[in-house]
């Protein structure tokens, strides 16, 4: 059954992408973009292929230009201090989403949000780094539809089971010190570990790190607490990915109506459902990991999803093999 949160998600698309925030990140992705509006040259359009969601890209791009070519990160770039205010306005979204949990439990805990944009990682890098401020004054996303849209979508993610638990977990911490203590003596430990990184390659540093977040919390006394944690910050990320998804999608949005022969719905080694399907449709060819797509195919399986894999095929027609996670599981109210 689809649920308010993925139609609200989905409904803000209209108002979303009748934003400035919307014309700049699409006019980013095409060759031939209106040079009045900030957007990356080539060289840095190149890097930011590597990289999702929106901002991400950019954010690591820019790292990944310093590193190869041996210069400075371009921090006095137009295109890249556009990104650093647009990161300040979904990191004020996310914050509404996170509202009612301590904001210093839930920014010290660790996750993979908090591994640089370098090492590829599709989680925004510091989204639940928000500073108090007007951020979401930007390009339009204070406009009276789109302010109403995003509010609609944070209040609904409020409303989840994943919320819930989340709640349930911050309110364990808030009445016991030893549960408090030991959530910041990790954070700590494990954020001096995760700094311990000379010397590596960046694909021994992400693979380092990804272990060090894997384990931080096992086995000890805020174990559950921390898998709360976690679950409702994989949502917020997922909400958050498909607002960029929505804004910057180019030619539109995506409804698959047309799958391919039989769609599959299995689950991976952690527990997560993955939905494959193929489609006919020669748009997709626009898609990026962490896009949202709506299926709406008569089946259990309608309703908002993220893309995590694509395929595409050429020969014989297009076609596009795709793998999608159901936004209801990390909302917690998949089967």
């Amino acid at each position: 059954m689809v649920t308010d949160l993925e139609r609200l998600i989905w409904a803000a698309a209209e108002p979303l992408r009748a934003t400035r925030f919307a014309a700049v990140l699409q006019n980013a992705r095409r060759s031939d973009g209106d040079a009045l509006l900030p957007s990356p040259d080539g060289a840095l359009q190149g890097m930011e292929l590597s990289f999702d969601p929106a901002i991400q890209r950019t954010l690591g791009g820019a790292v990944l230009e310093s590193i190869v070519h041996g210069t400075p990160p371009r921090v006095d770039d137009e295109w890249y201090r556009w990104n650093l205010a647009a990161k300040k306005a979904v990191t004020r979204f996310a914050a509404k989403c996170w509202a009612g949990i301590d904001a210093d439990r839930r920014r010290v805990f660790i996750d993979t949000d908090n591994l640089q944009p370098i090492f590829g990682q599709d989680t925004l890098f510091d989204l639940r780094m928000d500073t108090p401020g007007p951020h979401l004054f930007f390009e339009g996303l204070s406009d009276e539809h789109a302010r109403a849209a995003l509010r609609a979508v944070y209040e609904a993610a409020r409303a989840t089971p994943a919320y819930e638990t989340a709640l349930h977990a911050d309110r364990r911490l808030d009445r016991s010190r030893e549960l408090l203590l030991a959530w910041a003596l990790l954070a700590q430990t494990t954020t001096d570990e995760l700094r311990a990184q000379n010397g590596l390659t960046i694909e021994e540093a992400k693979s380092r790190s990804l272990q060090i977040v894997k384990r931080a919390y096992e086995g000890t006394p805020v174990e559950e607490i921390a898998q709360a944690f976690r679950r409702y910050n994989r949502l917020v990320q997922h909400i958050v990915w498909s607002i960029l998804g929505l804004a910057e999608m180019i030619p539109s949005t995506l409804v698959v109506t047309d799958p391919v022969g039989t769609m599959r719905s299995t689950r991976d080694a952690d527990g997560s459902p993955f939905i494959r399907l193929t489609s006919s449709d020669a748009s997709k060819v626009f898609l990026r990991p962490t896009h949202p797509v709506w299926l709406a195919t008569g089946t259990p399986l309608d309703g908002l999803h993220i893309v995590v894999g694509y395929t595409f095929h050429f020969a014989g027609g297009a076609s596009c093999d795709l793998s999608l996670i159901p936004i209801r599981w990390s909302a917690g109210m998949w089967p």
